[in-house]
């Protein structure tokens, strides 16, 4: 119930501050980076609340936004051409997982000393 409340904060949260945004005529970027800021949040709030579900997803999409803001930012672009924002929601998520079953994985014991 907890990773639920969390995604639907996040969801409105994100929601409420790019349509602010939008209505009173801010850059695309400044909406851009307000999306990371909220998602951002919503990572810290979850990682408090140990909510793992939430977390993992959260944790991708900050990696995703602020990829997808990097690309954007050096073409001077709204939407750079392609299917960039796949591409980097698909890379943030692999590597969101993979880093949580590595970070799970039992570790090699080091050999004795002689």
């Amino acid at each position: 119930m907890t990773n639920l409340a969390l995604l639907a904060f996040f969801w409105l949260s994100s929601f409420a501050a790019l349509q602010a945004l939008q209505r009173a005529g801010a850059h695309w970027a400044v909406v851009d980076g307000a999306l990371v800021v909220t998602t951002s949040i919503a990572l810290a709030v979850s990682v408090r609340l140990r909510a793992r579900l939430a977390t993992m997803l959260l944790a991708s999409f900050v990696a995703m936004e602020v990829a997808e803001l990097a690309i954007h930012l050096t073409y001077g672009i709204r939407s750079a051409q392609g299917a960039s924002h796949l591409a980097t929601l698909g890379a943030a998520m692999i590597a969101v997982v993979l880093a949580t079953a590595f970070a799970r994985a039992p570790r090699a014991s080091a050999p004795a000393a002689p």
